[in-house]
């Protein structure tokens, strides 16, 4: 099996997208895991670069962050890749209570791609080096969502205090990060509207078949997961938020 993750910003459709590979039997992506941050804490956990831009609350205790909900270190063996795909793993037959369902109907010998949905973290210059060392074979999938209604959906969830200005330089700072990542470049509105065609661009790119038999349909023909219908669960932020968001050349 080879890893997969996700680049860009947060709140730009990763998780409905997630939903959306983890259709495909050869696909396994965890939502809210860290699976990827602790493996990398566990060896790393020096002060972060000056302009460190990922800004996590509470970078020093990422390490432990939802350990127990996860397989401890001590039961973990090996390399840092192995351990990563380890925990992924024991997610997908798991899962964690709250936050994402199992998979144990996907079998370990069926997945050729597995990871996480964590785009800031796989981003984030103080590990991209170390990403290349130990998943020089990842692929990267950036998930590209309309500024406004990203930022907006940030600020609605009080992100960095509601404060617009500075979750619009966040925005950018990491979608210029993730323009140096080689990666399948998809649109959110795009896939949100046509979720068939955005899987058909990632099988491509996978060299996966699409196996459109996984997926099943609405009576409007919409795709349906295990979570349900796909533009059902997921919408634009709304007018309010939208609104406070200013235009500019960096956002167009």
């Amino acid at each position: 099996m080879r890893p997969l993750f996700f680049v860009g910003n947060r709140r730009s459709g990763t998780s409905m997208f997630t939903m959306v590979l983890n259709e495909h039997h050869n696909i396994y992506m965890s939502l809210e895991a860290d699976a990827l941050w602790n493996v990398f804490a566990e060896g790393d956990m020096s002060v972060p670069p000056d302009d460190y831009s990922v800004h996590w609350d509470g970078w020093k205790t990422r390490r432990i962050l939802n350990a127990d909900s996860y397989l401890r270190y001590e039961q973990l063996e090996g390399t840092p890749r192995e351990k990563f795909f380890q925990d992924i793993l024991h997610i997908k037959d798991h899962g964690v209570e709250g936050r994402q369902d199992p998979y144990p109907e996907k079998k370990d010998e069926d997945l050729l791609w597995v990871g996480e949905k964590k785009p800031g973290v796989s981003s984030d210059p103080w590990i991209r080096a170390w990403m290349r060392d130990h998943f020089a074979d990842a692929k990267y999938i950036h998930m590209v969502r309309n500024p406004r209604h990203c930022i907006g959906s940030m600020a609605k969830l009080n992100w960095g205090h509601g404060d617009i200005e500075f979750l619009t330089r966040y925005w950018i700072r990491l979608e210029e990060q993730a323009q140096d990542i080689p990666a399948l470049r998809i649109r959110f509105e795009d896939a949100s509207r046509d979720p068939w065609d955005a899987m058909r661009r990632v099988c491509d790119y996978l060299d996966l078949n699409v196996q459109a038999q996984n997926y099943n349909r609405d009576p409007n023909g919409q795709m349906i997961t295990k979570r349900g219908t796909i533009l059902d669960n997921y919408t634009t932020t709304s007018d309010e938020w939208f609104e406070r968001v200013p235009v500019t050349e960096s956002l167009k």
